[in-house]
């Protein structure tokens, strides 16, 4: 808690009964400028987002996301009221994202094996080039990996992409980024780089930010 500069005043309450409109609080966010927003909502085990918070973070991550990939993380713990909630027990078990090249879509992913916030929050900064802000002493990448193990995977992916010019450009012309949309061909494409693990909508997600904004971020090296 070195960070927090008055503890008294960190765990004051905010009375939101004396406000003119409904109010909410959140319970962290992370912004590296021009690169992403990550927003952290942590539950205790068994309770999930009430109705009107659900709706502001796919409002968040849909308005925000039409500038940055913006992410709005729900995390559960067990911890007894006398503990600190941790990056290292908080376990995501939600998110909602969206980017500029989802076209306004958010989508959510439900976690089946959650990772940590520690894991999740610094995989985020470090994919989407945030890393400037990323305390590299407290994380700990992909779940046990080891620095760079994501960095390795994304070169791969790059490479790959730029191997199938033809697809890319397929997916980069659809109107909207939807399974039904795609080709079969492009479908066996994007199913190729694994992200199987998921519903469907995390596995165009998945490519969309990890695959396809890579490519069109360094395309022009081929030229």
């Amino acid at each position: 808690m070195h960070h927090i500069r008055n503890i008294d005043r960190f765990n004051q309450n905010i009375n939101f009964s004396t406000f003119p409109a409904c109010a909410t609080d959140l319970d962290g966010l992370i912004h590296a400028k021009g690169k992403c927003w990550l927003w952290l909502e942590a539950k205790v085990e068994g309770f999930g987002l009430p109705q009107g918070q659900e709706i502001m973070a796919k409002d968040l991550v849909r308005s925000l996301g039409q500038t940055a990939p913006a992410f709005f993380a729900v995390a559960h713990h067990d911890t007894r009221a006398s503990e600190d909630i941790t990056g290292d027990n908080l376990l995501v078990s939600k998110v909602y994202a969206s980017a500029p090249w989802t076209k306004g879509k958010v989508f959510e992913h439900i976690y089946t094996q959650r990772p940590t916030w520690t894991n999740f929050a610094s995989d985020v900064l470090l994919v989407t080039g945030g890393n400037r802000i990323l305390h590299l002493d407290k994380a700990n990448f992909c779940n046990g990996g080891e620095p760079g193990d994501i960095m390795a995977a994304l070169d791969g992916y790059l490479w790959r992409a730029m191997g199938n010019q033809k697809l890319m450009q397929e997916y980069a012309d659809l109107e909207f980024v939807d399974r039904e949309d795609m080709s079969e061909e492009l479908w066996a494409f994007v199913n190729s780089f694994g992200f199987a693990d998921g519903p469907g909508d995390n596995i165009v997600q998945m490519f969309d930010g990890l695959v396809f904004h890579n490519w069109v971020a360094n395309r022009h090296l081929l030229t």
